[in-house]
């Protein structure tokens, strides 16, 4: 009995130690660093040329490591491309919960590699997502991925990145892959991976479409329209497909949303008389409100929150 009361006891003194150690990382300099807002110290950012900075890119220091690969990315060399992605591969696999177990020296690598650019970033990029994807995050039950760190953070952050190809064609049926599968509507229920998903694959179906902008911009709207109309539940996949929609629509430009209102303004005039002139009201002559005032409302939501943001 003292025995197991002892096991018992040296268990708890370890998961003790271990999880002070985990929260005593989630410092407000570590949330900085995951997000990438650091100054790259002064030794590392004199550094010119692309073979000066393997040694930085092998230091035993995470720090150095992850500031040597944003000083490769702001090189914009492609021949930093190939010691990004051995150093990624050398990198420890996270397995402990955000935001603790945030893998900082590959969410650097990946911003890199998406600010050199060019053919070979994106191939490396999609490379990563897609072994990510197939392998899954590493935990027993797939509906709780988030405890896996490595996961969690590097695949919404890629295909965030991937939005700079939104338009290729590669990009656009990984991004179609993983929109449309099982996995991502049963299973990995994360709000960033869904949206960020849903926005790149819907950036990419309406350019595959060849879609005016114009005709683009009220494709999403109806889109965005159907899925209020149903009601969704804040954290379903439908919900992340009506705030990819929006997101999309928040880059497109005033004067075409503008245009897109005028339009839907004189539908709805045309739709209101038709529904005075038939008394009967008929199914058909009903007017709708999400129909058109939905819309409207929609687009003047984004055309308001774009001129705070002018302001600002």
């Amino acid at each position: 009995m003292k025995r197991l009361f002892l096991v018992a006891l040296i268990g708890c003194i370890l998961f003790s130690l271990v999880t002070n150690f985990a929260y005593a990382k989630v410092t407000k300099e570590w949330l900085q660093w995951i997000k990438g807002e650091f100054e790259i110290p002064s030794d590392i950012q004199k550094v010119k040329s692309v073979s000066e900075l393997q040694p930085f890119l092998d230091n035993d220091d995470q720090f150095i490591r992850m500031a040597s690969a944003k000083r490769l990315g702001e090189l914009g060399d492609e021949a930093g491309i190939s010691l990004l992605l051995a150093r990624f591969k050398k990198e420890p696999y996270e397995t402990i919960m955000p935001p603790e177990g945030a893998p900082i020296v590959k969410l650097e690598i990946i911003r890199a590699l998406a600010k050199i650019g060019g053919e070979k970033a994106k191939i490396a990029l999609i490379g990563i997502l897609k072994e990510y994807w197939g392998k899954g995050p590493k935990v027993g039950d797939k509906e709780y991925f988030y405890s896996d760190g490595d996961f969690t953070y590097v695949v919404p952050l890629i295909l965030e990145k991937l939005n700079a190809w939104a338009l290729d064609n590669d990009v656009f049926q990984t991004a179609k892959e993983i929109a449309l599968s099982e996995k991502l509507n049963d299973r990995i229920r994360g709000k960033d991976i869904r949206q960020n998903t849903w926005k790149l694959y819907l950036k990419g179906y309406v350019a595959h479409q060849k879609m005016s902008e114009k005709d683009s911009a009220k494709y999403l709207l109806n889109l965005a329209n159907e899925l209020t109309k149903k009601g969704v539940a804040s954290e379903s996949l439908e919900a992340a497909k009506g705030k990819a929609t929006i997101e999309i629509l928040e880059g497109y430009d005033e004067a075409t949303l503008s245009s897109v209102k005028q339009d839907l303004e004189t539908e709805r005039e045309q739709k209101k008389e038709q529904v005075n002139l038939n008394k009967a009201a008929t199914a058909e002559g009903n007017y709708d409100y999400f129909e058109y005032d939905g819309k409207i409302n929609t687009i003047d939501y984004i055309i308001e929150k774009k001129a705070k943001q002018k302001v600002k």
